[in-house]
């Protein structure tokens, strides 16, 4: 009879401890995964970027965040006030969107837009139609260009139907329809137009742009309001079914699924919870 030696079965013994280590570990990552671990990956819509703790100045923080059209710039005491008017009447009288504003010391500057690259064609289709947009019968905007945008331009908004509004308040909103280039250049206008007409009927509606589509989106929660605890396991709460009930679709381009749609594509399309980031 074949005997293992002490030495051996000292060997096997660390093997089988660091494989069932190994096996805990994966279980764990398995487990520990949240439901909204997909949401904010780089492929996502929701996307923003990593945040990061380094200084300003620091050349690794100041990496390429993409590129903005840039609208004009502002200085001084009146600085604020130019902004917020520039912004309104471009978006009302020129039809533009996606506007935001950085402020650095003094200076404060008006962008439209965010892009990968600064020569793509949704990138070259804006630059276009911003130059060629009219206010108070003038193209004001005419020697618009594109620019680079590094870690300090992350951006500030002034319109109250934009998400990015309620950021970092740990609230919670329901998806109930997007536009994205299928609409044509002007889908992320039509998803303001859109929030426009729900915020007529009474309705909360915001609108958030993303790098490929721009969302519309209904309310904003809480957790505690969003969310019911049933058997160890979260629940739309009955708040947000409600909600889902009169807004059960997640609509493309504004165009409602009709009878003959495919029942299984449109089951897969219903209106859903993300969180607000």
């Amino acid at each position: 009879m074949t005997r293992t030696s002490p030495r051996w079965l000292f060997i096997l013994l660390c093997l089988s401890a660091l494989l069932v280590a190994a096996g805990c570990e994966m279980e764990q990552r398995v487990v520990n995964r949240t439901g909204w671990s997909a949401v904010f990956s780089p492929e996502n819509d929701w996307y923003d970027g990593p945040a990061t703790r380094t200084s300003a100045s620091d050349p690794s923080n100041r990496r390429n965040r993409g590129y903005a059209i840039e609208l004009g710039r502002y200085e001084g005491a009146d600085a604020f006030h130019g902004v917020h008017k520039l912004m309104q009447t471009a978006r009302e009288q020129a039809g533009l969107a996606n506007l935001w504003y950085t402020t650095a010391g003094k200076e404060t500057t008006v962008y439209m837009g965010r892009f990968k690259d600064d020569d793509s064609r949704e990138a070259r289709a804006a630059l276009k139609q911003v130059r060629a947009a009219e206010m108070d019968g003038k193209e004001l905007f005419a020697k618009a260009k594109i620019v680079k945008l590094n870690a300090e331009k992350r951006g500030e908004v002034l319109d109250p139907r934009d998400l990015r509004t309620l950021k970092g308040k740990g609230m919670y909103t329901l998806q109930i329809g997007y536009y994205d280039r299928d609409y044509g250049p002007k889908y992320r206008r039509a998803a303001e137009t859109a929030v426009d007409v729900l915020r007529e009927k009474g309705e909360e509606a915001y609108y958030y742009h993303g790098p490929h589509r721009s969302m519309v989106l209904m309310n904003a929660w809480t957790y505690a309001e969003a969310f019911t605890l049933v058997d160890k396991v979260d629940r739309y709460s009955n708040a947000v079914r409600k909600t889902q009930e009169k807004y059960p679709h997640n609509i493309p381009n504004g165009q409602p699924f009709q009878p003959d749609d495919d029942p299984a594509y449109v089951k897969s399309q219903h209106s859903f919870l993300v969180p607000i980031r």
